[in-house]
Parts: C-alpha cells; sequence; structure tokens
C-alpha cells in the first residue's frame, strides 16, 4: 500500500522523538502492530488516537493528515481543503506556490 502523509508524517515525529514503535504503543494503549500499520498506511487511526498523537507530538491533526503547512490558515478554512483528497491539496498548494510568486 502507498504510504499517506499520515504515515509518513507519524514515522519522522516517532523518529524524531527518538522513540520505539512499542514505545508509542504504550503511550497510546495501542498494540505495536497497530504503530507499524500506521506507519505503512495500511490502516488509519480512529479520531481519538489522531487527537491524542497530535496532542502527544505537539502538532495539529490536520498536520498529521496532510494539510499543506504554507498555506495561510485563513485561505485553507476558507477553502474547506478538508474534503480534498493528498493529490488535490498538493495541487492546491502548487497554485498557491504559483500565485505567490507572481505577486512578487
Amino acid at each position: 500500500m502507498k504510504e499517506s502523509f499520515f504515515a509518513t508524517r507519524m514515522k519522522k515525529l516517532r523518529n524524531q522523538k527518538e522513540i520505539t514503535q512499542s514505545e508509542l504503543a504504550g503511550i497510546l494503549h495501542v498494540s505495536r502492530s497497530c504503530i507499524s500499520n500506521y506507519e505503512k498506511g495500511e490502516r488509519q487511526p480512529d479520531m481519538e488516537i489522531l487527537r491524542r498523537l497530535a496532542r502527544y507530538f505537539h502538532v495539529s491533526t490536520d498536520y498529521l493528515l496532510g494539510r499543506p503547512e504554507d498555506v495561510p490558515q485563513e485561505i485553507g478554512d476558507a477553502l474547506d481543503l478538508s474534503v480534498l483528497g493528498v493529490e488535490e491539496k498538493l495541487q492546491v498548494l502548487r497554485f498557491y506556490r504559483y500565485l505567490r510568486g507572481q505577486m512578487l
């Protein structure tokens, strides 16, 4: 299965904290195999686990789910990027960067 933004970001955050999958599993009260499945993109967490991960890593749930980081909050809110898939979000980000470059 293709790695998702969530899988990539979760693994990156865990490695930055220098904790093992087992340690993170203990913190979240899930199995190590559950963490492994998240990081391989084979499973997605439910909302409660997603919130715990965001709290533990001090990031937003939007960040974990792949919301383009450099699109200002007010633009993202106006466009409601939550309804877009990953590829669509990337297209919005590319277009935003293009327009921003045109205005400089």
